[in-house]
């Protein structure tokens, strides 16, 4: 079994919501992924669609606040985009499932 570098990869960008804050939050992601040194990296991110059930659901830190369905497709967005894409093959990274995070050994 391998030994790995292991974390979480910087998060330059915040709720972002709308097209124009998507694109932006592709090319923030796109940087991330070019700077990130040799290891195992984990990016949290939580998409969806901004569809009528995800128009009713409300961060729980803020139940009476803003549905989080632009946020999530934002979030759909920035993974789909072209700038993540070009950025991961022109990097050689490799995309791995839980599976692979649970038997690495971190250092």
């Amino acid at each position: 079994m391998s030994t790995y570098s292991c974390g979480t990869t910087p998060a330059p960008f915040g709720f972002a919501v709308g097209a124009a804050a998507a694109e932006e939050q592709s090319r923030a992601t796109a940087q991330v992924l070019a700077e990130l040194p040799p290891g195992l990296w984990l990016q949290v991110t939580h998409p969806g669609l901004d569809v009528p059930e995800m128009q009713a659901m409300r961060p729980a830190w803020d139940p009476a606040g803003e549905s989080i369905a632009r946020a999530r497709a934002a979030d759909t967005a920035m993974l789909t985009s072209d700038a993540v894409a070009a950025a991961i093959r022109e990097n050689n990274l490799e995309l791995v499932g839980y599976r692979d995070l649970h038997s690495a050994e971190c250092q």
